[in-house]
């Protein structure tokens, strides 16, 4: 984890979802995309072991309190857009969990503008959820999986913005 965080820092790649302790793992990263600043926050909810310590590295583990207080952040720090990309759900679903659409829920009601998930290597449904999309799990785009057609499927998003708003 520190060797891929030090080589995409190195290059200049933003990240987020992973720190060197919990709290540099729940930081945003902040893209300046035209005058629209877009944070984007990374969690995980499927390997507890890899969670972030309080002076360990790991993931930041998705929770309806993390993301009141990063979304408040990453706000703070100047987002204009704020995008939730949670590691979550059941390998090989077609639907969400239960517990998928809470967290999903809890983002857009921490302030998120829209949850963009996966981990299922299918994908999954999506919804609107007070006016804000979310994609449950968009699939395989590049993957080894060649067993399953639904394996070999995936989603990609075309989305159009009018400065910070989602416009299509």
């Amino acid at each position: 984890m520190l060797q891929t965080m030090d080589n995409m820092d190195e290059y200049g790649i933003a990240h987020s979802g992973l720190g060197k302790n919990r709290k540099e793992a729940h930081k945003a990263a902040l893209l300046e995309v035209g005058d629209v600043t877009v944070g984007i926050l990374g969690y995980d909810t499927v390997a507890r072991y890899y969670r972030a310590g309080p002076s360990t590295p790991g993931s930041a583990w998705m929770t309806a309190k993390a993301l009141r207080a990063d979304v408040k952040a990453a706000r703070k720090a100047g987002a204009d857009v704020v995008i939730v990309f949670p590691h979550w759900g059941v390998e090989y679903r077609a639907a969400p969990s239960p517990a998928q659409r809470r967290m999903g829920q809890a983002a857009i009601d921490a302030g998120a503008d829209l949850v963009i998930g996966n981990h299922p290597h299918w994908a999954e449904g999506m919804e609107v959820y007070k006016g804000k999309p979310i994609w449950y799990a968009l699939g395989n785009f590049v993957f080894d999986q060649t067993w399953s057609e639904y394996t070999m499927e995936g989603l990609t998003l075309e989305l159009t913005f009018d400065g910070a708003e989602l416009a299509q």
